[in-house]
């Protein structure tokens, strides 16, 4: 029996059931759940509706009919219904997390950051909040702050043995470095990411971008060769793309940037053009 057919089979067992009684809020709530366990998330909403219908006072069904709105997209919609959820129950950490989460997507940084100070101040050992507050403060310019959140996150959850997770903190640290020109804590931090997730192709194009800074172009070049031997996905080469167009448009002699810049565009190009193929084929 492969992984899927048990949340199949549980998701006819409750369909059945609900037959029989259609207005039990917990059983249509646990049903948008194992929808949205299958990433199903259009058919995960149908419930959680049909369950706040009838039981409107838990947050927990407006949490996760929240997720779901956000997993489609619907950010204002997500926001609201989260923003419900968080007066049912203003103490729990999650919701205040996701709340900010939504806030940050809908573009609303600063009420976000009250979301995200609220789940810390009841939870200060909460990882993930720690590490989208990083985040955010970044966004606010705020880089001192950013990387006190990074290093929490990075040793919460190296704590609980999540280094999948603890790399990406890893990652966020070395930008947060970056950012405030503070070239050498970037590259330890860079080093702490990819000796825990080797193959994280973003960190390798903040290690090329930090060395040309350096003055290390030939480095530089062999880090960016390294990311693109890492991609998985193309977007990662596109923000490498932005973040290097940024740096030249400060200082345009940057040693060796125009030249990997071409590279790393040329590399763009052509692998769109090969997805955009490989679209039309099917």
């Amino acid at each position: 029996m492969t992984g899927i057919e048990p949340a199949l089979e549980r998701v006819r067992l409750i369909r059945r059931y609900l037959e029989v009684e259609p207005k039990d809020a917990l059983v249509c709530h646990n049903l948008g759940a194992a929808f949205h366990n299958l990433g199903n998330y259009e058919s995960a909403l149908e419930y959680y509706e049909r369950a706040e219908r009838e039981d409107p006072k838990d947050p927990l069904i407006r949490k996760n009919r929240g997720l779901a709105l956000l997993a489609l997209g619907r950010v204002e919609e997500a926001r609201d219904t989260l923003i419900e959820a968080q007066k049912l129950a203003p103490s729990d950490v999650e919701v205040n997390r996701l709340l900010a989460s939504a806030l940050v997507a809908n573009g609303e940084f600063n009420r976000a950051k009250d979301f995200y100070v609220s789940a810390l101040n009841t939870n200060p050992k909460d990882a993930n909040a720690h590490l989208e507050f990083a985040a955010l403060l970044v966004r606010l310019n705020r880089f001192e702050e950013a990387t006190e959140h990074a290093r929490s996150a990075v040793e919460l959850f190296l704590e609980v043995r999540d280094t999948g997770r603890a790399a990406q903190a890893y990652w966020e640290l070395d930008w947060d470095y970056y950012l405030m020109g503070n070239w050498e804590s970037s590259l330890r931090a860079s080093s702490e990411a990819l000796q825990l997730e080797p193959k994280l192709a973003p960190v390798y194009f903040n290690i090329g971008l930090t060395l040309l800074h350096l003055d290390r172009d030939a480095e530089a070049r062999k880090r960016y060769d390294d990311g693109i031997q890492n991609l998985s996905q193309l977007a990662d080469l596109k923000y490498a793309i932005d973040d290097l167009s940024k740096a030249l448009a400060k200082n345009p002699n940057l040693p060796g940037g125009s030249k990997i810049l071409a590279m790393l565009q040329a590399k763009y190009e052509v692998d769109s053009k090969e997805i955009a193929k490989a679209a039309s084929q099917r």
